[in-house]
């Protein structure tokens, strides 16, 4: 039958924008044409002009739309025990399969990735009843396919925010929180869909799926970054090349 159109998310704020514009390219570069795609960006006020940017990325098997989840992260603010939330896009994820119920699975994958195996294939992880697949590495949800089913099945976002009141969270929160809920209920994808830069690489150079330029690794910051060459491949197949090589000639170390 007819395969359904594979939904990606990502969640970022304006100034991230063109970081994740790169991501998206080497998706695009690099997936299975015969499939349909669609990409989310979860935000709270990126202006138009710059999502105009993003939106001309669009073609034939790619759609791509943006997300304001203003209401969406007003309507628990209350229940968030950090003050700054506006500035988190971590919590963004969560929104997903109560705001798309459309979707039974959805791939969300961080901004500071790039994707070099083709996307079909990570988003085909059967899934069963478990509630997301995740790359081994002490599960990171840089990289999480959702059960966006049994998440509202068993009503997932309402348990989380339960447990912010119970525990709070001060190192990577999202990792944590997630690690909670998921508990046991995890499929453990081939760590080369999420192959971190800072450390280790999981698997030989050759057979990464998806770099995660993860901590302090960003190319647009370092020169030397390890591994950038793929960054900046796809950098200057977007509408931003310039303003990215800008960032990175300015970067001081002080940030």
């Amino acid at each position: 039958g007819k395969k359904a159109e594979i939904p990606i998310f990502f969640a970022c704020d304006e100034g991230f924008v063109k970081y994740t514009m790169v991501s998206m390219k080497s998706i695009m570069e690099n997936a299975d044409r015969s499939r349909k795609y669609h990409i989310y960006i979860l935000h709270m006020g990126i202006t138009k002009a710059i999502q105009a940017k993003v939106l001309a990325m669009a073609d034939e098997e790619f759609a791509i739309d943006f997300v304001d989840v203003t209401d969406k992260m007003r309507s628990i603010a209350d229940k968030l025990p950090i003050r700054d939330y506006y500035s988190n896009t971590t919590y963004f994820r969560l929104f997903i399969p109560d705001m798309f119920p459309q979707y039974r699975k959805a791939l969300y994958i961080d901004s500071d990735t790039i994707v070099v195996g083709n996307i079909a294939e990570l988003y085909d992880h059967k899934l069963g009843k478990l509630y997301a697949g995740v790359c081994p590495r002490y599960f990171n949800a840089g990289v999480m396919l959702m059960n966006c089913s049994q998440f509202r099945e068993n009503h997932l976002l309402d348990e989380f925010l339960e447990m912010l009141h119970i525990y709070l969270f001060v190192v990577a929160q999202d990792q944590d929180y997630l690690n909670l809920i998921c508990k046991n209920q995890v499929l453990y994808m081939e760590p080369k869909w999420n192959a971190q830069v800072f450390g280790e690489l999981a698997c030989p150079e050759e057979e990464v799926g998806l770099f995660h330029f993860n901590m302090a690794a960003k190319p647009w910051h370092y020169e030397d970054c390890r591994l950038a060459e793929y960054f900046w491949k796809y950098a200057k197949m977007t509408a931003d090349y310039d303003a990215i090589k800008e960032g990175l000639a300015n970067y001081t170390d002080e940030q």
